[in-house]
């Protein structure tokens, strides 16, 4: 075996530990007994693809049909509809507040939207249309001219906390009714359209969304 350096080997391995340590804290949140920390330290992109493959992997498991993306403003077809994925870790302000964003979210080419919101020891689900999203929501930093940039920051204590979170449900319930709505919704022939030519599923869809 080589000969090492005592001191320098102690203090590396300090500085190892220093480091171990703060890859398990992002943003203030600490993620090292979290079952999703082997993804918050991911990239944005990276975080996108986890996320996608967890709803296709979920949908076709329950015999929903899933394709691919036909282009770059939405992320997944199910049952021929267009659905736009959007996935917030949380993080805590200096005022010791949680808050999250949902970033870059665009204001067409996708029906419907799934929003995760990501805790260390839970995840929160938001599913509803395209018309309905927008409608509702605050935005900031418009980035180009199809594209909202950045949603406001939802912070804890907030009224759009509040509006959020009664809107989100825990992963599990809400994806068994996301499963059953496009079962429910879903003929092999085609989709029923109301008088204004809006498909019963995107009107449908705020009962999910409550």
């Amino acid at each position: 075996m080589p000969e090492h350096n005592e001191e320098h080997y102690l203090r590396f391995a300090e500085i190892s530990d220093r480091m171990a340590r703060a890859e398990e804290e992002v943003d203030g949140v600490d993620w090292s007994e979290s079952p999703f920390s082997w993804i918050v330290t991911k990239l944005p992109k990276a975080k996108g693809v986890v996320f996608e493959n967890l709803v296709r992997r979920n949908l076709e498991a329950c015999g929903v049909p899933v394709g691919n993306r036909t282009g770059s403003k939405h992320d997944l077809i199910v049952c021929g509809h267009k659905i736009e994925i959007k996935v917030a870790f949380v993080a805590m302000m200096a005022s010791g507040r949680v808050h999250f964003v949902w970033n870059s979210v665009k204001t067409n080419g996708y029906d419907f939207v799934m929003l995760f919101v990501v805790f260390p020891h839970a995840m929160k689900l938001v599913f509803m249309s395209r018309v309905n999203f927008l409608a509702i929501n605050r935005f900031r930093n418009q980035q180009y001219a199809d594209a909202i940039g950045t949603m406001v920051d939802v912070c804890e204590g907030s009224e759009m906390w509040d509006e959020w979170m009664a809107r989100a449900g825990d992963f599990e319930e809400r994806f068994e009714q996301v499963v059953s709505f496009f079962r429910r919704e879903y003929h092999a022939d085609g989709y029923l359209c109301d008088e204004d030519g809006r498909t019963i599923m995107e009107e449908k869809a705020l009962d999910i969304a409550i």
